[in-house]
């Protein structure tokens, strides 16, 4: 289905939206899997924000080594094909809830990247953790987020966005 919400600022509507649609707003932990550097470089300030919000960032290899260089906190996470028996597993934090918002950009389209990335977008969709596929609407929500949190979420008459 579609939403479609107002707001006077487009992360207010953003915002609207995504809580009209179901979803939760993230307040534990985020699972970051950010695909090829354009993508880390556009989510580069997302990451920021949503860890300025408090919110635990967790991220697979590539995506924690990018998040490490710019200094940003992350907790490293094994892919679902991935051996490491030491690190925590994207699929089981999904699981057992112990995040509340999926950020996985495909990366290409070679195995096993594929493969990975369709087994945490699956494991997302599977519990009920909101998933975003889109650098784009992750900065948005992002900055939603810092906004409206900050201002608080503001809900007027249809008759004042029109001017009846």
């Amino acid at each position: 289905g579609e939403v479609a919400c107002l707001g006077t600022e487009v992360q207010d509507a953003y915002l609207k939206a995504w809580l009209s649609a179901g979803n939760r707003l993230p307040e534990r932990a985020v699972l970051l899997s950010t695909g090829p550097l354009e993508s880390k470089l556009a989510l580069l300030e997302t990451a920021r924000t949503l860890q300025g919000r408090g919110l635990t960032l967790y991220a697979t290899g590539g995506t924690t080594e990018f998040l490490d260089q710019h200094d940003i906190p992350c907790t490293r996470v094994a892919w679902p094909l991935d051996p490491h028996d030491d690190l925590p597993r994207a699929l089981d934090l999904i699981k057992d809830k112990a995040v509340d918002l999926v950020i996985n950009i495909p990366k290409d389209l070679g195995d096993p990247e594929l493969d990975n990335g369709y087994r945490i977008r699956r494991q997302a969709v599977d519990f009920g953790i909101p998933l975003l596929t889109n650098p784009q609407a992750a900065a948005l929500l992002a900055d939603a987020l810092a906004r409206n949190l900050d201002h608080g979420l503001e809900c007027r008459p249809w008759e004042s966005y029109i001017g009846a």
